[in-house]
């Protein structure tokens, strides 16, 4: 609405907060049953997006805000990107988005709804093992910059890396999550699934059973 000089936007009031603040006060990850409503919800935000052409670019647990009935919204647009389809990549020649959940091509600066699908399968993993994606394997961000980058200049017939807490077996992963998160971390984003794929998957699916 429009008042005097002011144009005024009223949103939906959350006040559970955030995923990331629910990790940080649980410490230890949540319930797979929990990461799979999550995780059918983001999807579901995501496959609007990109049914509209926009790649969000910055998808993780702080951008994912909870209602009072504990249903998922995903939020901060700020660095999302309008193309005529979402599949299409786009070359930015600067890297967008928090670097634990970001796509080994976004480390060139290449974006697709591919590289929000790597995200997901990053925010799964932090959900469920209650610690950024790639902590066991780099400290800091600029190591794991270079990491992500030496991914990208991987083949596709290299061996698929993954990280140690989903191949450690150190949490209590299902089948069905393992395959859905190794999935979507493909290195070659050609092969990744869609967004509308993955909530066929079975992770997904049998929330909706």
């Amino acid at each position: 609405m429009q008042t005097g000089f002011f144009f005024c936007i009223f949103m939906e009031w959350v006040p559970s907060g955030s995923v990331q603040s629910v990790l940080q006060e649980t410490k230890k990850g949540l319930r797979e049953q929990v990461v799979r409503r999550y995780i059918r919800e983001a999807l579901q935000g995501l496959a609007y997006l990109h049914s509209r052409g926009i790649v969000h670019r910055d998808v993780k647990p702080g951008n994912m805000l909870l209602g009072s009935d504990g249903s998922l919204k995903l939020t901060d647009f700020g660095t999302s990107r309008a193309m005529e389809t979402a599949a299409e990549a786009f070359q930015t020649g600067t890297v967008v988005g928090t670097v634990p959940y970001l796509a080994p091509e976004c480390m060139r600066g290449t974006y697709s709804a591919a590289s929000d699908v790597w995200a997901i399968g990053c925010t799964a993993l932090h959900m469920i093992t209650g610690k950024a994606p790639w902590a066991d394997e780099a400290q800091t961000h600029i190591a794991l910059i270079f990491m992500l980058g030496n991914m990208a200049e991987e083949t596709v017939r290299s061996p698929q890396k993954l990280p140690i807490a989903l191949e450690g077996g150190v949490h209590d992963i299902s089948s069905s999550m393992h395959d859905f998160v190794a999935q979507t971390m493909r290195f070659d984003r050609h092969r990744r699934p869609s967004v509308a794929e993955l909530l066929l998957h079975p992770f997904v699916a049998e929330v909706l059973s």
